[in-house]
């Protein structure tokens, strides 16, 4: 199981000395029969190799129009052979200026298309055998490589790809396989099995793993590794050598959780249905920390951040698992040129192992290449190699290491504050915490996972506090709730209500280890601590032993007051906000919500602090920076405002004897109404008194009207009123204070003051016409007599 592999030949199997392309397109039409042709047009020192592992493997060169129908052929689509390995062209670019020339860049062809084959059918988690899953987890299969295949290939048209492994891939537990395409096989694979190299030729996926046994170190050893014997030094035959030393990503140390199953917690054969629905949890192997004792004793314990928690029924399989995460020296990486001077058509090794020195500083490094660009037709230029001590993948598999549902153990706790301390040995040496430490240094033989692992119903360490069990369904000794495994929440009514709440360690440190003080009528105790911060509070109400409606029936709903962070929907129709003001917003779409992961510029993907809220625009105080404010009802806000449908609505009410009502405000775009009237009893005012005609016409006179349009409103109407000139240090509009509300605060105009103004002013207007009236009355008689 732990033959090595010849990697002279892996990336390319014949000769590298000419190019050809093989035309499968004609334009956007597939021939029937594809034709094929030497390039003999291409520029060979343009031509280029690029492989990088896992990441990378592609070709590039320059050619000119000759005239050949090889030229003619060069078009994305078609496939470049070149040395036995297939390319297919994924960008071409004809540059026309005097004679055509072109560049061309083709990825191997396992790259560009297989994803395009696509595996419909999930894995059937629950049949008996290879795959099955005897624990909680009925989406986890337990599988080798070869299984792994064998499912994506059932039923697929695989469109001419084949598999080639290489290695020892032991049985694994796999989550959510189902509906992949090719792309997400191959990631998952170096997920599961990290340190896997996938290389394509032709249509053949060889994949390359680890061998069985590890070296006498713990050290697991990829079957591409292969000694050259060969040594780089930059005073010899290398330039411009770069040599990074990354402590930051060691990692020698990963907390283990085993998989979990169920078990009914009641034998009795005269158990109810109620208590049917109430299960034990247990585990398969106690958590602990695997760890390499080597890589602490020379680096010092740097521990992963997150545990490794993916279904493992067996210990030994899943410190293999850790291991193969691990980062146990500093990470060396290498860049540079190599020349060889009239060494042409060589293509670097993979893998290969090389000693490279730097004579001048009196430094050797033992490490792998990686990865390369090449010049095959060129010698003079160089090979650019990067050189890495590091399996690939390692430090991506190490970041994507998922959190399991359960907190680590207080013991666990312990070993790692323990080790902070610098008291490790004598926590290794502590007869009650030696099975809390796994050294995986001295592990030869990497095990198989079955999903098959022994069911131990682990009992609690004597220094363990004992923790809360949980249930699925889960049910608190079937008195006060139940969750059901559809959803349901059933609470006891006597618990009065229910919340949802945030808290700090402490709290929740008494809350997992059973120490906090349950609340009762007489001592409220922890649960009535101003520390519990509450975010969602349901508080139901019962009378005369039924829930009813306010007619006396019964109701299907149970009357109830929710409380939402800061907000209150209460039984009675009230609703509540700490804010001064209420804002309804209607069109709200997905994009306008943060994302909860975002791609960093094509370097991977991130997880965003604000993800899952609105994108909501803030403005900061023009006069004081330090100050910052939000518009809910500006158009910056996502969707827009919403239409409101009631039947009544009561504004602007008056204060009575009876009643502590206070003035409101409407303020809004646009009001379309069949009756509207102002309370205007005078009972309700004070301080009454005539206005003057002279007054209000001289300020009707004195008042500017303008015609304009509003900036927002999509309809453009016309409109004309009076202006609140607030643009503008001196206003430009003459607009009497008497029409302004709240003295321009809100840029509001008194619409029934105009009136009133303006009925006064017709009044001082047909007062001048009934004086005028009688003038000309009088100018006429006088006329009359003259005449006469």
């Amino acid at each position: 199981m732990n033959n090595k592999v010849s990697n002279s030949s892996i990336l390319f199997s014949d000769t590298c000395d000419y190019l050809k392309v093989r035309q499968e397109m004609d334009g956007n039409k597939r021939l029937k029969k594809p034709l094929t042709y030497v390039l003999d047009s291409a520029t060979r020192q343009s031509t280029t190799i690029t492989y990088k592992d896992n990441q990378e493997f592609s070709i590039s060169f320059q050619v000119y129009n000759n005239n050949h129908p090889g030229f003619k052929a060069l078009n994305v689509g078609n496939v470049i052979l070149f040395g036995g390995n297939e390319f297919k062209i994924t960008s071409f670019t004809k540059q026309v200026n005097g004679a055509a020339n072109a560049s061309v860049t083709a990825n191997q062809i396992v790259n560009v298309d297989f994803q395009n084959v696509v595996q419909p059918r999930k894995l059937n988690y629950t049949t008996t055998g290879t795959g099955s899953a005897d624990n909680d987890n009925k989406n986890v299969a337990y599988l080798d490589l070869q299984g792994l295949i064998d499912w994506f290939k059932k039923g697929v048209d695989m469109q001419g790809f084949t598999f080639k492994t290489h290695g020892y891939f032991p049985t694994r537990p796999i989550s959510d396989a189902g509906k992949w395409d090719g792309k997400q096989l191959l990631t998952s694979i170096t997920t599961v099995w990290p340190g896997t190299v996938i290389v394509g030729n032709k249509k053949e996926i060889n994949i390359y793993g680890f061998q069985e046994e590890r070296d006498d170190h713990g050290n697991l050893q990829n079957v591409l590794d292969t000694e050259t014997g060969e040594r780089v030094d930059a005073m010899l035959n290398a330039r411009s050598m770069s040599i990074t030393r990354d402590i930051s990503t060691l990692c020698n140390a990963i907390e283990v959780q085993s998989a979990s199953y169920t078990v009914n917690n009641d034998n009795d054969d005269e158990t109810t249905e109620e208590q049917e629905l109430t299960f034990d949890q247990y585990y398969y192997f106690q958590n602990h920390i695997a760890y390499s004792k080597e890589s602490v004793d020379n680096w010092g314990f740097h521990p992963a951040k997150q545990a490794l928690a993916n279904n493992f029924t067996d210990e030994d399989a899943a410190d293999d698992a850790a291991r193969e995460a691990m980062v146990t020296e500093p990470t060396v990486s290498i860049t540079g040129t190599i020349d060889r001077p009239g060494d042409s058509y060589t293509i670097p090794a993979i893998h290969g192992k090389y000693t490279v020195g730097l004579s001048q500083e009196n430094e050797t490094y033992h490490v792998m290449l990686v990865g390369f660009t090449a010049h095959p037709f060129d010698s003079s230029t160089g090979t650019s190699v990067t050189y890495s001590n590091l399996e690939p993948g390692i430090l991506d598999v190490i970041s994507k290491i998922t959190v399991h549902d359960q907190e680590m153990s207080p013991v666990v706790r312990q070993i790692k504050d323990a080790i902070d301390n610098d008291e490790i040995n004598d926590i290794a040496k502590d007869d009650d915490y030696s099975d809390d430490l796994h050294d995986t240094d001295k592990t030869k033989h990497r095990k198989k996972d079955k999903g098959k692992g022994k069911k131990e119903q682990k009992k609690v360490r004597k220094k363990a506090t004992k923790g809360i069990k949980a249930y699925l369904p889960i049910s608190d000794k079937r008195t006060n709730a139940h969750i059901s495994k559809y959803g349901g929440l059933t609470l006891n009514e006597k618990n009065k209500s229910w919340n949802i709440r945030i808290t700090d360690d402490d709290h929740l440190k008494d809350l997992r280890d059973g120490t906090w003080q349950q609340q009762t009528d007489e001592d409220p105790g922890d649960e009535d601590d101003s520390e519990w911060r509450h975010l969602l509070k349901a508080d139901y109400h019962k009378y005369n032993g039924n829930w009813i409606n306010k007619h006396g029936t019964q109701s299907y709903y149970a009357q109830s007051d929710w409380y939402l962070g800061q907000l209150v929907f209460a039984n009675s129709g009230l609703i509540t906000t700490t804010s001064p003001t209420f804002t309804l917003r209607a069109n709200v779409t997905d994009d306008d919500y943060i994302p909860d992961f975002s791609n960093d510029d094509g370097m991977g993907f991130k997880k965003n602090k604000n993800g899952g809220t609105l994108r909501r625009v803030w403005k900061t105080d023009k006069k004081d920076p330090t100050l910052h404010t939000i518009d809910d009802a500006s158009p910056e806000q996502p969707g827009e405002l919403a239409g409101l449908q009631v039947g009544r609505i009561h504004v602007n009410r008056m204060p009575t004897p009876t009643d502590g009502y206070k003035q409101g405000d409407v303020i809004c775009h646009r009001i379309a109404y069949k009756n509207s009237y102002k309370f205007s009893k005078l009972s309700m005012k004070k301080d009454v008194k005539p206005l003057s005609k002279s007054k209000a016409l001289n300020t009707i006179l004195n008042t500017d009207i303008a015609e304009y349009q509003y900036k927002h409103d999509d309809t453009h109407e016309k409109h004309a009123s009076v202006i609140i000139d607030d643009v503008h240090d001196k206003p430009q509009w003459k607009t009497p204070k008497a029409f302004i509300a709240d003295n321009g605060a809100g840029g509001g105009r008194k619409d029934d003051v105009t009136v009133g103004y303006l009925v006064k002013a017709v009044q001082a207007l047909q007062d001048q016409i009934n004086d005028l009236k009688n003038e000309n009355k009088d100018l006429k008689k006088q006329l009359n007599d003259l005449k006469g």
